[in-house]
């Protein structure tokens, strides 16, 4: 059974034939679960499959060189956690759970051939993309131009924006 979240994360980037959502469901079948603060993915992996989250809380993190780390994003159920995994043969990035989590285990390959059989799959993955930019570029923002009390509320707002998208709120909580 697929987790009501993400696919409805996905079918509001791009509604979903029959054919497609059924295609889908059977790539969401493999699930690992992960305990609260592990890592999913290291900074250099050369991952053979894209990671989607299903349950929980995860972030992707920069490690510094001083041991410090940055969180450049916050991944909520119905994202894809490494899209660029698609493309890119390395990850420039961790992934690490805050909460505990479950994941489905899509195969590059096999994602790769549902778009292909399935534009609104391709449509849905390249909105998915489009929309973590613009979180990145109002990230940037935050960070360089907003007072910090203006950055946590649009960081509320934005949280709150995408779980609504997810099902995940319900009225205006």
């Amino acid at each position: 059974m697929v987790v009501p979240a993400a696919l409805r994360k996905i079918e509001r980037l791009s509604p979903l034939s029959d054919p497609a959502r059924e295609a889908l469901a059977k790539l969401l079948e493999k699930r690992v679960a992960f305990p609260a603060h592990h890592p999913i993915r290291v900074e250099g992996d050369e991952p053979d499959a894209i990671f989607l989250l299903l349950e929980g809380w995860a972030a992707r993190v920069h490690h510094l060189t001083d041991g410090s780390r940055q969180i450049s994003a916050f991944l909520l159920p119905g994202d894809l956690c490494d899209h660029q995994a698609l493309l890119f043969a390395q990850l420039d990035h961790s992934i690490s759970t805050l909460t505990g989590a479950s994941v489905a285990v899509i195969g590059r390959r096999e994602l790769l051939a549902l778009a292909q059989a399935h534009p609104q799959v391709a449509q849905a993955l390249w909105m998915a993309a489009l929309l973590d930019e613009s979180i990145a570029r109002a990230w940037i923002i935050n960070i360089g131009r907003r007072r910090a009390i203006h950055r946590l509320a649009h960081l509320l707002v934005e949280l709150f924006v995408r779980m609504k998208i997810a099902g995940l709120t319900s009225d205006h909580g």
